[in-house]
């Protein structure tokens, strides 16, 4: 009796895993499983209006528009922002920035300002980046989570004149 109570336990065993593995559930199982799974709601997508842009150097400000899309303009979050160097040096062509850009219900746009260093020395024109990251529940970043901001040199290389002397 005992070899035919085990054999029944494989079998039923057998049967078991096979359902599990084939997707074959009781269908009480099968009802549990789909109340369960919710699909998530759409996702705001957060992203900078352009994935670059110029400034002069005498702006004082470089204006950067970060943009939410989707379907879900309920939502009311934030991301976060932070600059790096490029050919642009903090503390000499730009003052570092980082923080937390926050929207409100409804909000479409928000803006967020990285102040320009007018240095008065003639050079190249620089570059800086902005990177967007981390954002908060119910959003995810757009294609444009990097903007290069370039600071266009407005210090001319100055000029050189002659004098004749008079003997």
């Amino acid at each position: 009796a005992s070899s035919l109570g085990t054999l029944r336990s494989r079998a039923a065993y057998r049967v078991a895993t096979t359902r599990g593995a084939t997707g074959v559930a009781a269908p009480q199982a099968r009802a549990a499983a789909e109340q369960e799974v919710a699909p998530p709601p759409p996702a705001a997508v957060l992203s900078f209006a352009v994935s670059g842009a110029a400034f002069s150097e005498g702006a004082k400000e470089a204006s950067l528009v970060v943009e939410r899309s989707g379907e879900e303009l309920d939502w009311e979050g934030s991301v976060e922002y932070e600059s790096r160097d490029g050919t642009a040096h903090a503390g000499q062509d730009y003052t570092a920035v980082s923080g937390r850009l926050c929207f409100a219900r409804g909000q479409r746009s928000a803006v967020l300002a990285v102040p320009l260093l007018d240095d008065e020395v003639a050079e190249e024109d620089e570059t800086f980046f902005v990177d967007l990251h981390r954002p908060s529940a119910g959003a995810r970043l757009g294609r444009r989570s990097t903007m290069a901001v370039t600071i266009i040199d407005d210090d001319g290389p100055g000029e050189v004149t002659f004098a004749v002397a008079e003997t």
